[in-house]
């Protein structure tokens, strides 16, 4: 049987704090530790969808407390204009296309928000999947070696020495073998939404995984010729998208 990991996007002080505190309590109840995406600097309209928590950065430290894995959801969350990148499809993006300089003040500003805040992010979640190898050349610099992202199977490492997590699915989908990232954003669940995602996860939760123990059984597993053929091929990657969507759709109303 497959292995899951949970990722959460978009989370910053102004995020939806009604389904998220029904999240959160299950997850503890579960004992699952999930990924968390920090915006660091929020300044996307799209993700103010709450008042601001002034407990923001006291609930996150909590969560690194828990074991849980810290992501770094880049800076500002703001569209740059940039498209594509090492993910083609992607058509927004906070770095795609800036200069390495651009790029490095932006990273490093991000990182020394949460260093401010006692927070260590160990991992890269691109806002809107978008990035370049500029961005992958300086995660190593802001001591981020793990990408949350692209296609896969199972987790691998790089000829950089880069780990990568494939992010496959944005709901649950019963498969057979992997290690699958399921995305979540939360920022437009329903108390309707939030109810239906926790039977699901109920169900899931002896195949939920975490990254951190994950990490250290995939060390050292470079790309396999599946894994190149996934990346590789874009038309069999949308295919099993709109596959796993449907089938996606078919697990949620569980």
């Amino acid at each position: 049987m497959a292995t899951y990991l949970l990722r959460f996007d978009d989370v910053c002080p102004s995020m939806n704090w009604r389904a998220w505190d029904a999240i959160e309590t299950e997850l503890v109840r579960l004992g699952i530790r999930p990924l968390i995406a920090i915006v660091p600097d929020n300044r996307d309209g799209k993700l103010q969808v709450s008042e601001d928590r002034p407990d923001f950065w006291d609930r996150v430290r909590t969560w690194q407390a828990r074991g849980w894995t810290i992501g770094l959801h880049g800076y500002q969350h703001v569209d740059t204009g940039g498209r594509g990148g090492v993910l083609p499809s992607a058509k927004h993006s906070e770095f795609v296309g800036l200069s390495a300089s651009e790029q490095e003040d932006r990273l490093h500003r991000a990182v020394q928000i949460l260093a401010r805040e006692h927070v260590s992010p160990t991992v890269w979640v691109a806002p809107w999947h978008s990035f370049d190898e500029v961005t992958l050349s300086i995660l190593p610099t802001i001591d981020i070696r793990i990408v949350s992202d692209g296609p896969g199977l199972y987790p691998y490492e790089d000829v950089n020495s880069m780990m990568w997590f494939p992010q496959q699915l944005w709901r649950f989908v019963r498969i057979p073998i992997g290690v699958l990232t399921v995305c979540h954003h939360i920022n437009g669940w329903s108390d309707a939404d939030v109810q239906g995602w926790l039977r699901v996860v109920r169900r899931f939760a002896p195949r939920i995984g975490d990254m951190q123990a994950i990490s250290r059984a995939y060390a050292g597993r470079g790309r396999s010729p599946m894994d190149t053929a996934l990346w590789s091929t874009a038309r069999f990657g949308r295919r099993v998208t709109r596959v796993l969507s449907r089938s996606s759709q078919q697990a949620g109303r569980g």
